[in-house]
């Protein structure tokens, strides 16, 4: 995280007044797979080190904390990563520091995460929960990658679907598929499964599938690669 970055984050941090006496705060912007922290020391001790508690569901694989020599975060289960002992540079009274968390899946603005800080490398108190920094800004829920089509394209032959990546769990989804020419695309009555059997109607035609996830109360529409579907002889 650039220097730049971080003074935005820092701005931000101050502005969501989420400092706590003895304690500290942050606020975090998203990079690919990456939470980028600006976590900031409100108390009149350095830290000895601190943890981080990750919302249910989200696989940590990392972290580092910037502006240190070598690496001190261990992950650990289900949701949580270690970070000390830390230099006393690292996070000094009254100061900030950068930490990043890597995850399994595309880092997204919204979750809250639980930050616990200790001085003395034994005793730990909560400094509340890490927020989105206005910098990170609302993103509308989105599909990572594109469904696949799996199957020979001919007549008799069954179609699968393989489903895209979502850049959040969703609630619902839905499938349609669709007979296309060279100008435009009909729904196939009753084609609403992960599955489709092709049909003489089929053949001479493309066929593809349009995936609906409903994430947050949002729909999300995908449309798949089309596959041309020989005709029958």
């Amino acid at each position: 995280m650039t220097g730049a970055a971080l003074a935005v984050l820092v701005c931000g941090l101050v502005a969501a007044g989420t400092a706590r006496a003895d304690g500290g705060g942050g606020t975090y912007v998203t990079t690919g797979h990456d939470y980028d922290f600006a976590l900031v020391n409100s108390g009149t001790v350095a830290w000895h080190s601190f943890y981080l508690v990750a919302p249910s569901g989200m696989t940590l694989v990392g972290g580092t904390t910037g502006n240190e020599a070598s690496d001190t975060c261990v992950v650990g289960p289900p949701n949580e990563i270690r970070c000390g002992s830390l230099s006393q540079s690292a996070a000094p009274a009254s100061g900030s520091i950068p930490f990043v968390v890597t995850t399994t899946s595309a880092a997204i603005c919204g979750p809250a995460f639980a930050l616990f800080v200790s001085t003395d490398g034994s005793t730990y108190v909560s400094a509340g929960d890490l927020v989105a920094a206005p910098a990170c800004g609302p993103q509308a829920p989105r599909a990572l990658t594109a469904p696949s089509l799996h199957g020979a394209p001919k007549v008799g032959a069954t179609l699968r679907v393989a489903p895209p990546q979502w850049s959040a769990r969703p609630s619902q989804v839905a499938y349609r598929w669709e007979r296309c020419t060279s100008k435009s695309c009909v729904t196939i009555a009753g084609a609403a499964r992960s599955s489709l059997r092709l049909t003489r109607a089929d053949g001479g035609h493309t066929i593809r599938v349009v995936v609906t996830a409903t994430i947050a109360g949002l729909q999300v529409h995908v449309p798949s690669h089309g596959l041309f579907v020989r005709a029958a002889h």
